[in-house]
């Protein structure tokens, strides 16, 4: 019972962790202190000296992947700001409702849209979009909060983009297209489940509005109105693709803050007063605000590692643990204290991969298993930058649209273990 307890330890600490940010957050504390209080008290937990901490945490967002992240981000927001500040994303709105009738369907598919890009804190880029689609409609800000980051991250296991899905297909040793093939029902699973439990009648009662439904579809509007969006997305791709061809020595980040920065430029040259605009929103508090979230972030992850706390995790669940329960918490623990892909799939599947080579298991089934269950852990993660830059955003609380999540959450995990059992 001893060491069951001992055994247990770490994973109660972070829980802890999770609840003490949780309560800073509930007291109205600013959200990147709240993180900082949590890292803190995380770093207490673990023996971390608190000349240690402060170092940490102090050097945490000079690292070079937190700085491409941050500026990835930084440029979303601005470029996001100064779509809605110039009136582009409801003239955008405009052009599309032609096409797209139904409010419910225009939420969805702006969220959607936006994750065919896998930037970090992408969903506060769809969420001026979603906003917008829901203008003029009853819809309270915790359910905007809700439809924005589901819908964005609906692709994470089905598009080819995706860092994590790329690094699973490397070290499971096959083609990335052979394993989207195993993982696209989890992309047509969370379409059901967005609809079933966020956007079905019986959940957001909308009316149908006779001006949407009767607007014109003016395909040049839309072409223009877009233009930022598609030169932000398909830019983002082309540059990807391009440096890991001619350049493949270069992050993939430097991509996406190249394609951000030409559609933030056309944005300027669309839109008079746009540079006002954009000098406007750096140095808005919302703007400040949003960094200092992702400050507190990295922080946390970079106290994480430096207490073991992950890898302590995985001894918990590594030993004499059955490979099926090993595939599947492992990864959703490391999914939930970290709401990284890359984190969950980095440090957990050489060891699932290990041991389902010494117990002859068939190694993909566990990878299915293990993206299934980490894919569950990222949307459920108080730590995921896009739950917490949505909730900034609609300025809603963390604590009920996190509720809202765990049963969906839930249901992914079951069906990743049933596809698992069908698998092997």
């Amino acid at each position: 019972m001893h060491e069951t307890l001992a055994a247990s330890l770490p994973l109660l600490k972070i829980l802890l962790s999770f609840v003490a940010m949780l309560v800073l957050i509930r007291f109205r504390l600013p959200l990147g202190l709240a993180i900082l209080g949590g890292s803190a008290l995380l770093g207490l937990f673990f023996g971390l000296a608190p000349t240690e901490w402060i170092a940490t945490v102090a050097a945490a967002p000079f690292k070079e992947k937190p700085l491409h992240l941050t500026a990835i981000i930084a440029l979303i927001m601005a470029l996001s700001r100064l779509l809605e500040e110039s009136g582009q994303t409801r003239r955008l709105m405009r052009s599309i409702a032609g096409v797209l009738t139904s409010p419910r369907l225009r939420m969805a598919f702006f969220a959607s849209l936006i994750g065919l890009l896998p930037m970090p804190g992408g969903a506060i880029f769809s969420a001026p979009m979603v906003a917008g689609a829901a203008e003029g409609l009853d819809v309270r800000p915790e359910r905007l909060a809700l439809i924005n980051y589901w819908f964005r991250h609906i692709w994470e296991l089905g598009w080819p983009l995706y860092p994590g899905v790329i690094l699973a297909s490397s070290l499971a040793g096959m083609p990335i297209t052979g394993l989207i093939s195993l993982t696209l029902p989890a992309v047509l699973l969370s379409l059901v489940l967005g609809w079933l439990f966020f956007l079905r009648p019986g959940v957001l009662p909308l009316p149908r509005l006779a001006a949407v439904a009767d607007e014109p579809f003016r395909p040049r509007e839309l072409f223009r109105e877009g233009l930022p969006l598609l030169v932000a997305i398909g830019g983002a791709v082309a540059m990807e693709v391009g440096i890991s061809v001619l350049r493949p020595d270069l992050p993939f980040e430097v991509g996406m803050c190249v394609a951000l920065a030409l559609a933030i430029v056309c944005t300027l040259l669309q839109n008079t007063g746009g540079l006002v605009l954009l000098l406007r929103t750096l140095v808005s508090k919302s703007f400040l605000t949003m960094l200092a979230v992702i400050v507190g972030i990295f922080a946390y992850q970079d106290v994480l590692h430096a207490t073991g706390a992950v890898a302590r995790i995985a001894e918990l669940t590594g030993g004499g643990a059955a490979l099926a329960l090993t595939a599947g918490l492992l990864p959703f623990l490391v999914g939930t204290v970290t709401g990284i892909t890359l984190a969950y799939v980095g440090t957990t599947f050489p060891l699932i991969l290990t041991m389902a080579a010494q117990t002859g298991t068939d190694p993909i089934a566990c990878v299915v298993l293990g993206l299934f269950c980490g894919y569950a852990g990222l949307i459920v993660s108080p730590l995921h930058i896009c739950l917490v830059l949505t909730c900034e955003y609609f300025h809603t609380d963390l604590a009920p649209v996190w509720r809202s999540l765990v049963l969906p959450g839930a249901i992914l995990i079951a069906t990743g273990y049933l596809y698992y059992f069908l698998l092997i």
